[in-house]
Formats: structure tokens, sequence, C-alpha cells
């Protein structure tokens, strides 16, 4: 579990989001956010995920009420600072006027993903206020909803709706009109039913229980697979080559 949460928050998280801070403001053509704040809010996450780690090294040789508070500390202090990331990244304000009006509806997804990171985000800080006020760490169901929040929901999500923007081959699509008018919205529907499906379901019933709510993960498993199949084909799928105009024909 330490493994899993340093790389998901302390390299994938924090990549996403340091390109995400180069890139965006030219999008919406806006200035990006100020360094001191930002450099903040990095090393208050960085200082989170040493200590959830630290814990858990710690905890395999003692089980005191100090270890519990290190962990749930480590735990708020991510979800803090990804707020306030959140916050200078301004993602949820104006419009990516940069590009193109095709371009701009795979911002739907960038978007979307960010409203997962946000969701995760608040529940770290919700859990971990809650854990401190109980005197125990976050347990393993609701780290778990997080984790998948942010690995389905916004690593995905992003993934996919950045892949639809500068990968070639599907921009060229993209400007030919063809399947992605149907393709990214059927993806946007898979991909978000299977995060919530996958997340709320760890927070509804123990999923050792088929009868409580495991279903509602196995749902939210197989909406990822298909999103990942659906995906999978149209970005292997042959383009079709541009029409040459019959005047531009030579002979």
């Amino acid at each position: 579990a330490a493994l899993t949460f340093m790389e998901l928050n302390g390299f994938v998280l924090m990549f996403v989001l340091a390109v995400s801070m180069r890139t965006f403001p030219i999008f919406f053509e806006r200035r990006p956010a100020r360094p001191q704040p930002t450099l903040a809010a990095w090393a208050l996450a960085n200082a989170g995920i040493a200590a959830y780690a630290a814990a858990f090294v710690w905890k395999s040789y003692d089980h005191s009420a100090d270890v519990r508070a290190l962990q749930t500390a480590g735990f708020l202090a991510v979800g803090v600072a990804l707020l306030a990331l959140l916050v200078l990244l301004r993602i949820f304000e104006g419009k990516p006027v940069r590009l193109r009006a095709s371009a701009r509806r795979s911002m739907r997804f960038v978007r979307s993903a960010y409203f997962w990171l946000l969701a995760a985000a608040a529940l770290e800080v919700f859990f971990s206020l809650r854990a401190l006020a109980g005197g125990r760490p976050p347990t393993h169901f609701e780290t778990d909803a997080v984790r998948h929040f942010v690995a389905l929901g916004f690593v995905t999500t992003m993934i996919v709706g950045m892949a639809l923007l500068v990968v070639p081959r599907l921009a060229m699509r993209r400007a030919q009109t063809q399947p992605a008018r149907f393709v990214a919205p059927a993806l946007l529907v898979l991909l978000h039913g299977a995060t919530a499906a996958r997340g709320v379901g760890s927070l509804l019933a123990n999923e050792l229980w088929l009868e409580t709510g495991y279903w509602t993960m196995s749902a939210g498993g197989m909406a990822a697979v298909v999103a990942m199949v659906v995906f999978a084909v149209y970005l292997f799928w042959p383009a079709r080559p541009p029409e040459i105009p019959v005047a531009a024909r030579p002979g």
C-alpha cells in the first residue's frame, strides 16, 4: 500500500500536475501560477507522501498511537496540498482559447479528470480529519476509494483526453470528423461510470461480501475494461487517408 501510494502520488500525480502547470496557461492564454505558493504546495504534498510511507514502515515494528497519527497526518497533508494546487491551476476557469474548436472537446476529458482529483483530495481531507478525531488511521476502504478516484478517474481519464488531443493519428481523425464524435462521449460515460462505481463501491460496503455491494466494484471494473478496449481499437484502427480534391489530382 505504501509503495502504491508513493508511485501514484509521488510520481504520477506530480508529473501530470507539473505538465499541467506548464501547458494550461498556454491553452487558456493566462499567466502561470506564482512559483512560491506552487513550490509550497509541492513541498507539503511530498512531505505528506514521505510521512505516509514512513508510517507504514514504522507500523511493521510498532502499532502505537504515534504511528497512526503520522499516517493520518501524511494523508491529510497530501489532500490539502492537492486542493491548493488545484486552486493555483484554475482548471475550471475560462475557455481554452488557444485550441481549435474541434480540439476543445477533448478538454472535457481533462476538466472532468480534474473533477475526480478534486473529489479525491476533498475525501482525503475529510477522511483524515475524521480519523484524527477517532484516534485511528484512515481505513482500507477509505484509502481504496481515494486511490481509484485518482488512478481511474483522474490519471486514466487524463491520459485518454490528452491522447485524443495530441496523438497525430487521433488528431487527424478529429479534423476529418471521423468517429471521435461517437467514441469520445462513449469513453467519457464509461470512464466516469467506472470511477463512480469502483470508488463509491468501496465506501458502500465491504468488498468481501457479494450481497452487500461487491457488484458495484465489479461493474466499475468491467466498465473500465470496456473503455480501454474501445480506446485501444480506436487508437489502432487504420486511419482513412484524406481525400484529394478532383481539381488537385494529377492527369
